[in-house]
């Protein structure tokens, strides 16, 4: 899923306006519009302005429709894993390192 997609699904659920966030996120309404239409790309930095202006719950949306995408059936077993480990263990490296294997899969 391109992130422009990921983006305008975002902005549909939770009824956003580009001028709304453009506000928002210090971006001009010009530029927001024309990435959402995959007319321009955006800096990392606007692209991070962007996510930061969104509420946490569509920050967490938006992320889940991006991850999810690229996620690939023979990930799953290691990607819950990873969630067992999120939920059970304390020690941070192990979780790194499982996040680095899904990552390299």
């Amino acid at each position: 899923m391109l992130y422009q997609d990921a983006l305008n699904q975002t902005f549909k659920h939770y009824n956003l306006s580009a001028r709304e966030m453009a506000q928002r996120c210090d971006v001009t309404e010009t530029t927001l519009s024309r990435f959402k239409r995959s007319d321009s790309t955006i800096t990392l930095s606007t692209w991070h302005n962007i996510v930061g202006a969104l509420s946490p719950q569509a920050r967490k949306y938006l992320n889940s429709l991006i991850f999810i995408s690229e996620l690939k059936k023979s990930d799953i077993p290691l990607f819950l894993n990873i969630i067992s480990l999120l939920l059970t263990c304390e020690d941070p490296e192990i979780i790194r390192l499982s996040f680095r294997d899904l990552i390299d899969h």
